[in-house]
Protein backbone atom coordinates (compact mmCIF):
# COMPACT_ATOMS: atom_id res chain seq x y z
CA UNK A 1 0.00 0.00 0.00
CA UNK A 2 1.07 3.66 -0.79
CA UNK A 3 2.59 5.90 1.96
CA UNK A 4 -0.45 7.59 3.89
CA UNK A 5 -0.60 11.38 2.89
CA UNK A 6 0.32 13.30 6.00
CA UNK A 7 -2.19 16.38 6.78
CA UNK A 8 -2.06 19.24 9.04
CA UNK A 9 -4.70 21.12 10.47
CA UNK A 10 -5.36 24.65 11.02
CA UNK A 11 -8.80 25.70 13.18
CA UNK A 12 -9.95 23.38 15.42
CA UNK A 13 -13.63 24.17 16.46
CA UNK A 14 -16.81 22.13 15.70
CA UNK A 15 -16.42 21.59 11.80
CA UNK A 16 -13.01 20.26 12.59
CA UNK A 17 -14.44 17.44 14.14
CA UNK A 18 -15.58 16.25 10.40
CA UNK A 19 -12.61 16.04 9.30
CA UNK A 20 -10.68 14.94 12.33
CA UNK A 21 -13.14 11.71 12.42
CA UNK A 22 -12.72 10.85 9.08
CA UNK A 23 -9.21 10.94 8.89
CA UNK A 24 -8.94 9.04 12.70
CA UNK A 25 -11.66 6.91 11.42
CA UNK A 26 -13.19 5.37 7.75
CA UNK A 27 -10.00 7.50 6.03
CA UNK A 28 -6.85 6.83 8.21
CA UNK A 29 -5.84 3.47 6.30
CA UNK A 30 -5.05 6.89 3.12
CA UNK A 31 -4.49 9.50 5.51
CA UNK A 32 -3.09 10.38 8.53
CA UNK A 33 -3.57 14.29 10.57
CA UNK A 34 -0.16 14.69 12.21
CA UNK A 35 -0.38 18.28 13.80
CA UNK A 36 -3.29 20.68 15.06
CA UNK A 37 -2.52 24.87 14.91
CA UNK A 38 -5.22 26.46 16.66
CA UNK A 39 -5.01 29.68 19.22
CA UNK A 40 -6.45 27.01 21.99
CA UNK A 41 -4.62 24.70 23.39
CA UNK A 42 -7.46 23.70 25.47
CA UNK A 43 -9.35 23.02 22.02
CA UNK A 44 -6.54 21.05 20.23
CA UNK A 45 -5.95 19.05 23.42
CA UNK A 46 -9.70 17.79 22.99
CA UNK A 47 -9.14 16.68 19.90
CA UNK A 48 -5.50 14.83 20.04
CA UNK A 49 -7.21 13.27 23.50
CA UNK A 50 -10.22 11.76 20.85
CA UNK A 51 -8.15 10.79 18.36
CA UNK A 52 -5.79 8.59 20.57
CA UNK A 53 -9.25 7.18 22.01
CA UNK A 54 -9.73 6.11 18.21
CA UNK A 55 -6.29 4.53 17.78
CA UNK A 56 -4.87 7.04 16.36
CA UNK A 57 -1.42 8.96 16.57
CA UNK A 58 -2.02 11.74 18.83
CA UNK A 59 -0.62 14.85 16.79
CA UNK A 60 1.49 17.76 17.63
CA UNK A 61 0.03 20.67 18.77
CA UNK A 62 1.23 23.74 17.19
CA UNK A 63 -0.10 27.67 18.92
CA UNK A 64 -1.74 29.90 16.24
CA UNK A 65 1.78 32.08 15.61
CA UNK A 66 3.32 28.72 14.70
CA UNK A 67 1.53 27.86 11.84
CA UNK A 68 4.08 28.66 9.60
CA UNK A 69 7.00 26.37 11.69
CA UNK A 70 4.26 23.20 11.92
CA UNK A 71 4.33 23.48 7.52
CA UNK A 72 7.92 23.49 8.01
CA UNK A 73 8.34 20.97 11.24
CA UNK A 74 5.90 18.84 10.08
CA UNK A 75 6.22 18.73 6.30
CA UNK A 76 3.00 17.73 5.39
CA UNK A 77 1.58 16.53 2.01
CA UNK A 78 -1.19 18.93 2.77
CA UNK A 79 -3.44 21.54 4.91
CA UNK A 80 -7.05 21.76 6.32
CA UNK A 81 -7.94 24.96 7.00
CA UNK A 82 -11.05 25.22 9.26
CA UNK A 83 -10.20 28.75 10.55
CA UNK A 84 -12.64 31.72 11.13
CA UNK A 85 -13.44 33.11 7.15
CA UNK A 86 -11.18 35.84 7.04
CA UNK A 87 -7.98 34.36 8.30
CA UNK A 88 -8.09 31.42 5.40
CA UNK A 89 -6.02 33.82 3.20
CA UNK A 90 -3.59 33.94 6.02
CA UNK A 91 -3.36 30.14 5.73
CA UNK A 92 -3.90 28.99 2.29
CA UNK A 93 -1.29 31.13 0.83
CA UNK A 94 1.87 30.29 2.63
CA UNK A 95 0.59 26.25 2.08
CA UNK A 96 0.31 27.54 -2.01
CA UNK A 97 3.95 28.95 -1.67
CA UNK A 98 4.76 25.48 -0.38
CA UNK A 99 2.82 23.77 -3.47
CA UNK A 100 0.93 21.99 -0.90
CA UNK A 101 -2.59 20.37 -1.46
CA UNK A 102 -4.73 22.99 0.02
CA UNK A 103 -8.48 22.09 1.55
CA UNK A 104 -10.91 24.82 2.90
CA UNK A 105 -13.59 24.78 4.39
CA UNK A 106 -16.30 27.28 2.36
CA UNK A 107 -16.01 30.18 1.87
CA UNK A 108 -13.07 30.45 0.21
CA UNK A 109 -12.62 33.81 1.83
CA UNK A 110 -14.41 37.39 2.57
CA UNK A 111 -13.64 39.57 -0.03
CA UNK A 112 -12.44 40.42 -3.13
CA UNK A 113 -9.10 41.52 -2.47
CA UNK A 114 -8.01 38.52 -0.47
CA UNK A 115 -9.48 36.11 -3.59
CA UNK A 116 -7.01 38.30 -5.74
CA UNK A 117 -3.97 37.45 -3.67
CA UNK A 118 -4.85 33.94 -3.07
CA UNK A 119 -5.12 33.75 -6.82
CA UNK A 120 -1.64 35.20 -7.50
CA UNK A 121 -0.54 32.29 -4.98
CA UNK A 122 -2.02 29.67 -6.80
CA UNK A 123 -0.74 30.67 -10.40
CA UNK A 124 2.80 30.21 -9.62
CA UNK A 125 2.15 27.24 -7.52
CA UNK A 126 2.12 23.34 -7.75
CA UNK A 127 0.30 22.76 -5.34
CA UNK A 128 -3.93 22.23 -5.75
CA UNK A 129 -6.64 23.88 -3.92
CA UNK A 130 -10.00 22.24 -3.15
CA UNK A 131 -12.89 24.31 -1.22
CA UNK A 132 -15.55 21.77 0.37
CA UNK A 133 -19.23 22.56 -0.82
CA UNK A 134 -20.82 20.15 0.88
CA UNK A 135 -24.40 20.89 -0.87
CA UNK A 136 -23.06 19.21 -3.85
CA UNK A 137 -22.85 16.15 -2.96
CA UNK A 138 -26.20 15.44 -0.85
CA UNK A 139 -28.86 13.73 -3.01
CA UNK A 140 -31.62 16.26 -4.00
CA UNK A 141 -29.24 18.69 -5.68
CA UNK A 142 -27.55 15.69 -7.26
CA UNK A 143 -31.41 14.96 -8.52
CA UNK A 144 -32.02 18.41 -9.51
CA UNK A 145 -28.22 18.34 -11.79
CA UNK A 146 -29.15 15.49 -13.82
CA UNK A 147 -32.45 16.11 -15.11
CA UNK A 148 -30.86 19.80 -16.06
CA UNK A 149 -27.77 17.82 -17.29
CA UNK A 150 -30.42 15.44 -19.28
CA UNK A 151 -32.21 18.74 -20.76
CA UNK A 152 -35.00 18.69 -18.46
CA UNK A 153 -35.77 22.30 -18.52
CA UNK A 154 -33.80 23.20 -21.84
CA UNK A 155 -32.26 26.74 -21.74
CA UNK A 156 -32.55 28.24 -17.69
CA UNK A 157 -33.80 31.83 -17.82
CA UNK A 158 -34.88 31.93 -14.33
CA UNK A 159 -34.34 30.83 -10.64
CA UNK A 160 -36.40 31.56 -7.50
CA UNK A 161 -34.08 30.19 -4.25
CA UNK A 162 -35.94 30.96 -0.94
CA UNK A 163 -33.60 29.71 2.18
CA UNK A 164 -35.10 29.76 5.67
CA UNK A 165 -33.47 28.99 9.03
CA UNK A 166 -35.09 28.62 11.53
CA UNK A 167 -34.80 29.87 15.53
CA UNK A 168 -32.37 27.21 16.47
CA UNK A 169 -30.07 27.14 13.62
CA UNK A 170 -30.01 30.51 12.74
CA UNK A 171 -30.00 31.98 15.98
CA UNK A 172 -26.66 30.74 16.63
CA UNK A 173 -24.79 32.55 14.12
CA UNK A 174 -25.80 35.66 15.73
CA UNK A 175 -24.34 34.21 19.44
CA UNK A 176 -20.89 33.56 17.77
CA UNK A 177 -18.35 35.09 15.71
CA UNK A 178 -20.41 34.96 12.69
CA UNK A 179 -22.14 37.93 13.81
CA UNK A 180 -18.79 39.91 13.20
CA UNK A 181 -19.22 41.27 9.41
CA UNK A 182 -15.46 41.23 9.11
CA UNK A 183 -14.67 37.82 10.21
CA UNK A 184 -17.62 36.13 8.40
CA UNK A 185 -18.64 38.50 5.71
CA UNK A 186 -22.25 37.89 6.93
CA UNK A 187 -24.79 35.37 6.06
CA UNK A 188 -24.11 35.90 2.25
CA UNK A 189 -20.65 34.79 2.24
CA UNK A 190 -20.40 32.63 5.35
CA UNK A 191 -24.05 30.93 4.97
CA UNK A 192 -25.01 31.18 1.31
CA UNK A 193 -22.03 30.46 -0.52
CA UNK A 194 -23.38 27.16 -0.17
CA UNK A 195 -26.79 28.16 -2.01
CA UNK A 196 -24.90 30.35 -4.63
CA UNK A 197 -22.80 27.57 -5.45
CA UNK A 198 -25.42 25.24 -6.16
CA UNK A 199 -26.82 27.48 -8.44
CA UNK A 200 -23.52 27.89 -10.09
CA UNK A 201 -22.79 24.39 -10.14
CA UNK A 202 -26.72 23.82 -11.61
CA UNK A 203 -26.14 26.35 -14.46
CA UNK A 204 -22.02 25.71 -14.90
CA UNK A 205 -21.47 29.15 -15.57
CA UNK A 206 -20.27 32.64 -13.96
CA UNK A 207 -22.37 35.09 -12.49
CA UNK A 208 -22.23 38.65 -13.95
CA UNK A 209 -23.40 41.45 -11.45
CA UNK A 210 -25.31 41.50 -7.93
CA UNK A 211 -28.13 43.85 -6.49
CA UNK A 212 -29.36 43.52 -3.28
CA UNK A 213 -31.37 44.41 0.16
CA UNK A 214 -30.49 43.52 3.96
CA UNK A 215 -31.58 44.85 7.05
CA UNK A 216 -30.96 43.28 10.43
CA UNK A 217 -34.48 43.02 11.72
CA UNK A 218 -34.96 40.59 13.85
CA UNK A 219 -31.74 40.04 15.76
CA UNK A 220 -29.55 42.92 17.96
CA UNK A 221 -30.92 45.54 19.79
CA UNK A 222 -34.29 45.40 18.66
CA UNK A 223 -38.18 44.55 19.72
CA UNK A 224 -37.87 41.09 18.63
CA UNK A 225 -37.82 39.69 22.12
CA UNK A 226 -41.45 40.14 22.80
CA UNK A 227 -43.15 38.52 19.50
CA UNK A 228 -40.25 35.36 20.13
CA UNK A 229 -41.30 35.14 23.37
CA UNK A 230 -39.21 34.24 26.48
CA UNK A 231 -35.38 35.43 25.37
CA UNK A 232 -34.08 32.54 27.57
CA UNK A 233 -34.98 30.28 24.69
CA UNK A 234 -32.26 31.51 22.84
CA UNK A 235 -29.88 31.00 25.36
CA UNK A 236 -28.04 28.04 24.23
CA UNK A 237 -26.96 25.14 26.59
CA UNK A 238 -22.93 24.70 26.27
CA UNK A 239 -22.67 22.70 29.92
CA UNK A 240 -25.14 19.59 27.87
CA UNK A 241 -23.42 18.94 24.74
CA UNK A 242 -19.98 17.48 24.99
CA UNK A 243 -18.06 19.09 22.35
CA UNK A 244 -19.27 22.76 22.63
CA UNK A 245 -18.46 22.33 26.55
CA UNK A 246 -14.82 21.12 25.73
CA UNK A 247 -14.29 23.29 22.47
CA UNK A 248 -15.65 26.63 23.79
CA UNK A 249 -16.43 27.22 27.81
CA UNK A 250 -13.58 25.08 29.15
CA UNK A 251 -11.30 27.22 26.69
CA UNK A 252 -13.09 30.90 27.56
CA UNK A 253 -10.70 31.97 29.97
CA UNK A 254 -7.79 30.77 27.69
CA UNK A 255 -8.92 32.65 24.47
CA UNK A 256 -11.57 35.37 25.52
CA UNK A 257 -13.77 34.03 23.03
CA UNK A 258 -17.91 33.88 24.28
CA UNK A 259 -19.50 30.74 22.09
CA UNK A 260 -22.84 32.00 23.85
CA UNK A 261 -23.49 35.70 23.07
CA UNK A 262 -27.05 37.02 23.17
CA UNK A 263 -28.42 37.50 20.10
CA UNK A 264 -30.43 40.60 21.24
CA UNK A 265 -27.52 42.38 22.11
CA UNK A 266 -25.75 45.62 20.85
CA UNK A 267 -23.46 45.39 18.05
CA UNK A 268 -24.16 42.70 15.94
CA UNK A 269 -23.78 44.41 12.21
CA UNK A 270 -24.67 41.15 10.04
CA UNK A 271 -28.31 41.23 8.45
CA UNK A 272 -31.00 38.29 9.22
CA UNK A 273 -33.60 39.92 6.35
CA UNK A 274 -31.48 39.39 2.82
CA UNK A 275 -32.88 39.67 -0.65
CA UNK A 276 -30.90 39.11 -3.98
CA UNK A 277 -30.79 39.54 -7.61
CA UNK A 278 -28.42 38.18 -9.72
CA UNK A 279 -27.86 38.16 -13.49
CA UNK A 280 -25.16 34.92 -15.04
CA UNK A 281 -23.21 35.70 -18.40
CA UNK A 282 -25.84 34.01 -20.38
CA UNK A 283 -28.80 36.07 -19.47
CA UNK A 284 -30.71 34.08 -16.44
CA UNK A 285 -31.43 35.33 -13.39
CA UNK A 286 -31.63 34.40 -9.70
CA UNK A 287 -34.15 36.04 -7.54
CA UNK A 288 -32.80 34.84 -4.05
CA UNK A 289 -33.67 34.91 -0.16
CA UNK A 290 -32.79 34.39 3.25
CA UNK A 291 -34.69 34.95 6.46
CA UNK A 292 -33.09 33.93 9.60
CA UNK A 293 -35.62 33.57 11.96
CA UNK A 294 -38.13 31.22 10.08
CA UNK A 295 -40.56 29.05 12.62
CA UNK A 296 -39.01 26.13 10.39
CA UNK A 297 -35.72 25.13 8.58
CA UNK A 298 -35.43 24.12 4.91
CA UNK A 299 -35.43 25.99 1.49
CA UNK A 300 -37.36 26.13 -1.65
CA UNK A 301 -36.34 26.49 -5.30
CA UNK A 302 -37.42 26.71 -8.74
CA UNK A 303 -35.69 26.71 -11.91
CA UNK A 304 -37.37 27.40 -15.10
CA UNK A 305 -36.38 27.08 -18.60
CA UNK A 306 -37.98 26.94 -22.39
CA UNK A 307 -38.65 23.41 -22.00
CA UNK A 308 -39.79 22.82 -18.51
CA UNK A 309 -39.62 23.80 -14.92
CA UNK A 310 -38.15 22.06 -11.60
CA UNK A 311 -39.31 22.86 -8.17
CA UNK A 312 -37.38 21.62 -5.53
CA UNK A 313 -37.91 21.60 -2.05
CA UNK A 314 -35.88 20.44 1.72
CA UNK A 315 -37.85 20.18 4.63
CA UNK A 316 -35.24 20.28 7.55
CA UNK A 317 -37.78 19.85 10.75
CA UNK A 318 -39.53 21.70 12.99
CA UNK A 319 -37.92 22.86 16.13
CA UNK A 320 -39.52 22.23 19.48
CA UNK A 321 -37.97 25.08 21.24
CA UNK A 322 -35.59 27.13 19.82
CA UNK A 323 -31.95 26.28 22.45
CA UNK A 324 -32.97 22.78 21.98
CA UNK A 325 -33.08 21.74 18.66
CA UNK A 326 -35.42 19.08 18.97
CA UNK A 327 -37.52 18.45 15.58
CA UNK A 328 -41.00 17.03 15.38
CA UNK A 329 -40.68 15.99 11.59
CA UNK A 330 -38.13 13.73 10.02
CA UNK A 331 -36.24 15.70 7.22
CA UNK A 332 -37.09 15.32 4.19
CA UNK A 333 -36.60 16.60 0.07
CA UNK A 334 -39.38 16.76 -2.56
CA UNK A 335 -38.76 17.41 -6.17
CA UNK A 336 -41.43 18.09 -9.23
CA UNK A 337 -40.62 18.02 -12.69
CA UNK A 338 -42.59 19.76 -15.62
CA UNK A 339 -42.27 20.14 -18.77
CA UNK A 340 -45.20 22.03 -21.54
CA UNK A 341 -48.33 20.54 -21.99
CA UNK A 342 -47.35 17.54 -19.59
CA UNK A 343 -48.31 16.05 -16.26
CA UNK A 344 -45.59 16.54 -13.38
CA UNK A 345 -43.57 13.52 -12.24
CA UNK A 346 -42.67 13.36 -8.66
CA UNK A 347 -40.26 12.45 -6.49
CA UNK A 348 -39.37 12.60 -2.72
CA UNK A 349 -36.91 11.00 -0.12
CA UNK A 350 -35.60 11.61 3.34
CA UNK A 351 -32.48 13.47 4.22
CA UNK A 352 -29.80 10.98 4.97
CA UNK A 353 -28.18 10.59 8.75
CA UNK A 354 -24.66 12.34 8.69
CA UNK A 355 -23.31 15.76 8.12
CA UNK A 356 -25.62 17.58 5.40
CA UNK A 357 -27.75 15.20 4.83
CA UNK A 358 -25.23 12.54 4.11
CA UNK A 359 -23.14 14.80 1.84
CA UNK A 360 -19.81 15.34 4.41
CA UNK A 361 -19.11 11.51 4.49
CA UNK A 362 -19.31 11.47 0.47
CA UNK A 363 -16.74 14.92 0.75
CA UNK A 364 -14.30 13.38 3.22
CA UNK A 365 -14.31 9.91 0.74
CA UNK A 366 -12.93 11.95 -2.15
CA UNK A 367 -10.75 14.53 -0.50
CA UNK A 368 -9.32 11.22 1.59
CA UNK A 369 -10.50 7.97 -0.05
CA UNK A 370 -8.53 5.59 -2.41
CA UNK A 371 -8.04 8.49 -4.79
CA UNK A 372 -7.52 11.17 -2.50
CA UNK A 373 -8.76 14.23 -4.96
CA UNK A 374 -9.61 12.41 -7.71
CA UNK A 375 -11.86 13.21 -10.21
CA UNK A 376 -15.37 13.02 -10.21
CA UNK A 377 -17.62 12.18 -12.87
CA UNK A 378 -20.53 14.37 -11.51
CA UNK A 379 -18.40 17.33 -11.46
CA UNK A 380 -18.70 17.91 -7.65
CA UNK A 381 -15.27 18.92 -6.87
CA UNK A 382 -14.74 22.38 -6.44
CA UNK A 383 -11.70 24.49 -6.66
CA UNK A 384 -10.32 28.21 -6.36
CA UNK A 385 -12.32 29.61 -9.51
CA UNK A 386 -15.81 27.30 -7.94
CA UNK A 387 -15.11 28.86 -4.75
CA UNK A 388 -14.32 32.42 -5.90
CA UNK A 389 -17.52 32.61 -8.20
CA UNK A 390 -19.81 31.23 -5.07
CA UNK A 391 -18.30 34.24 -2.68
CA UNK A 392 -17.86 36.86 -4.79
CA UNK A 393 -21.33 36.92 -5.63
CA UNK A 394 -21.77 37.62 -1.36
CA UNK A 395 -19.04 39.88 -1.47
CA UNK A 396 -21.01 41.96 -4.34
CA UNK A 397 -24.32 41.55 -2.57
CA UNK A 398 -22.75 43.23 0.50
CA UNK A 399 -21.49 45.95 -1.56
CA UNK A 400 -24.59 46.31 -2.89
CA UNK A 401 -26.28 46.99 0.49
CA UNK A 402 -24.19 49.72 0.97
CA UNK A 403 -24.10 51.44 -1.68
CA UNK A 404 -27.46 50.75 -3.23
CA UNK A 405 -26.14 49.90 -6.31
CA UNK A 406 -25.47 46.86 -8.64
CA UNK A 407 -21.94 45.93 -8.53
CA UNK A 408 -20.43 43.34 -11.70
CA UNK A 409 -18.40 40.58 -10.91
CA UNK A 410 -15.66 41.73 -13.44
CA UNK A 411 -15.22 44.98 -10.43
CA UNK A 412 -13.92 42.01 -7.94
CA UNK A 413 -12.12 39.97 -9.78
CA UNK A 414 -11.41 39.10 -13.45
CA UNK A 415 -11.69 35.20 -14.11
CA UNK A 416 -9.78 33.89 -17.23
CA UNK A 417 -12.27 32.96 -20.14
CA UNK A 418 -13.92 29.41 -20.23
CA UNK A 419 -17.36 28.30 -21.52
CA UNK A 420 -18.47 26.66 -18.36
CA UNK A 421 -17.29 27.00 -14.69
CA UNK A 422 -16.31 22.99 -14.69
CA UNK A 423 -13.83 23.69 -17.46
CA UNK A 424 -11.61 25.68 -14.74
CA UNK A 425 -8.94 23.84 -13.67
CA UNK A 426 -9.00 22.72 -10.10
Amino acid sequence: MDEKRRYVMVGTGMRAMTYIDALAGPHSDTSSLVALCDSSSIRMAYHADRMGRMGNDVPVLYSASGYERMLEMENPDGVIICSVDSTHDQYIIPALNRDLEVIVEKPLTTDSGKVARIHDALTTSHGRLAVTFNLRWADGPRKVRRLIEEGGVGQIHHIHFEHFLNLSHGADYFRRWHSDKNQSGGLLVHKSTHHFDLVNWWLDELPRSVFCHGALRFYGESDARTPAGNPGRFHLDLHGNEALRELYLKAESETGYIRNQDVFRNGIDIEDTLSVLVRYRSGALLNYSLIAYSPYEGFRVSITGDKGRIEYRERHGHPVDAGSGGEVSAPHWELEHTRPFSPSDTGHGFIKEGGHGGADPLLMKQLFGGTPGGVDPEGRAAGFYQGAASMLIGAAANESIQTGLPVSIDSLFSFPHADRLRDFVQ
